[in-house]
């Protein structure tokens, strides 16, 4: 998308991290507006999930994975050293850009209050047909 703006064939792009920092620095991309502010702020945008028959099956490896990620997420949090190299290799990224992109949060439990959020959302902009309580998916 940053050569797309560099060349002049659109306008404007959505772009999400590393983009929008690796964009600013090789291209000069300006950031026009932060989608994670004001009401959108933390919003999650993203989880794992199974099916409950599928967790049943397999306890032991949604256990494993849950471990791990919240292994990695105690380390993305505290060690922002450790983050930062990881996105280096992960995404291929240079360190200066590694070292400066905003990186997100890296939750250890689970936030009903903003997962329910999410369902609400959801519920307001049609995705959902009728409510959706996450206490049964949370608890």
């Amino acid at each position: 998308m940053g050569a797309a703006l560099a060349a002049h064939r659109v306008s404007a792009a959505f772009e999400v991290e590393p983009y929008v920092t690796e964009n600013s620095q090789k291209y000069g991309d300006q950031e026009i507006t932060d989608i994670d502010a004001g009401a959108a702020q933390n919003f999650p945008v993203n989880g794992y999930g199974v099916l409950a028959s599928w967790a049943a099956t397999h306890p032991r490896t949604v256990a494993a994975l849950s471990a791990a990620i919240e292994a990695g997420n105690r380390i993305a949090t505290t060690s922002i050293a450790a983050r930062q190299r990881a996105l280096e290799t992960a995404l291929h990224l240079p360190a200066h850009v590694a070292d400066v992109m905003a990186a997100g949060t890296f939750p250890v439990a689970l936030d009903p209050v903003q997962i329910q959020r999410a369902a609400t959302m959801m519920l307001r902009f049609g995705q959902l047909r009728r409510p959706f309580d996450v206490a049964g998916i949370t608890g």
